[in-house]
């Protein structure tokens, strides 16, 4: 094997082979025998910008015989569809679950809250019984004495509180302070405007970027729904800027298939008016979620302490 994939690609594919066995798919060279599914089913592979799993299994069909209950599986295309269908349902089942335990996080929360409260005021109403059953002989005079000590010890609570809470909003205003400051400093070079116009642009390059980093750092895409000679658009989400007075996007695909990915496994490209400046702005979006990740880093440590 003489090839090396991305990072990103290399988890798909280890993750399609583990489903593959699990599946009991059998795999068979031209000489009848049982091989194993892992990357060295090929010798040269050239991994493309979009499609990159089709791209594989495409090349393994080539070469291999793949079955499936003893019956020949004639292309790739019928095993990739029912890999990336059931691998949607888990998506769904794992979002199911994730609401249901945060429904039942939710509700045991209000139960610790009622019980609490009941706590609360059983002990208030233990606590008056004791006060009317104090002895009334007790002489005004030490009464009034206790009544002043007390209303002290509250002033000395009162003034504490106020000194914590003093102290934690200028803690807070410090923070929000060192928030903008560095949040100026990363996006001082890029600032998304969805209302600028992209129909006059082209495609620049591949990004090496996930969805969730576009999302923290950018915030959430514009939502495109253009329609192009009487067709709807192949693109669905973009972010729009400028860079050295030409405009720029960051934006998804539609493919053969005639489908959008699921949203968390989009790939991004870069497109835009100029070709002069595509490595610099490349490079400074990888450096933005970069840094993004690591003032997020930070500013935990900096709450946690």
């Amino acid at each position: 094997m003489s090839y090396e994939l991305t990072p990103r690609f290399e988890k798909e594919l280890n993750s399609f082979f583990n489903w593959a066995i699990s599946e009991k798919y059998i795999i068979y060279n031209k000489s009848n025998e049982i091989v194993k599914w892992d990357k060295t089913l090929l010798i040269e592979f050239n991994e493309s910008p979009r499609k990159k799993l089709d791209g594989y299994l495409k090349n393994v069909f080539n070469i291999y015989i793949i079955k499936l209950n003893n019956q020949h599986i004639q292309t790739y295309i019928d095993i990739i569809t029912k890999f990336r269908e059931l691998k949607e349902l888990k998506n769904n089942k794992n979002n199911q679950d994730n609401q249901n335990n945060q429904n039942n996080k939710n509700n045991q929360n209000n139960q610790d809250n009622q019980n609490n409260k009941n706590n609360q005021d059983n002990q208030n109403n233990q606590d008056n019984q004791n006060n009317n059953n104090i002895n009334l002989s007790i002489e005004n005079n030490i009464i009034e004495i206790q009544l002043n000590q007390n209303d002290l010890e509250l002033s000395k609570v009162n003034n504490n509180n106020n000194n914590v809470k003093k102290s934690m909003i200028d803690s807070y205003t410090q923070t929000d302070l060192e928030v903008n400051e560095i949040t100026k400093e990363i996006t001082k070079e890029i600032t998304i405007d969805n209302t600028l116009n992209t129909k006059n642009t082209w495609w620049l390059g591949n990004l090496d970027v996930t969805s969730e980093q576009l999302v923290k750092t950018f915030g959430a895409p514009f939502e495109s729904h253009s329609i192009c000679n009487n067709k709807v658009s192949k693109q669905r989400y973009e972010w729009k800027f400028k860079y050295n007075g030409n405009i720029y996007s960051i934006y998804d695909w539609k493919f053969n298939n005639n489908e959008f990915p699921i949203f968390e496994e989009t790939d991004w490209f870069l497109s835009g008016n100029n070709d002069n400046d595509v490595n610099n702005i490349i490079k400074l979006i990888d450096d933005m979620i970069k840094n993004k990740e690591e003032f997020n880093d930070n500013l935990i440590s900096v709450n946690i302490n």
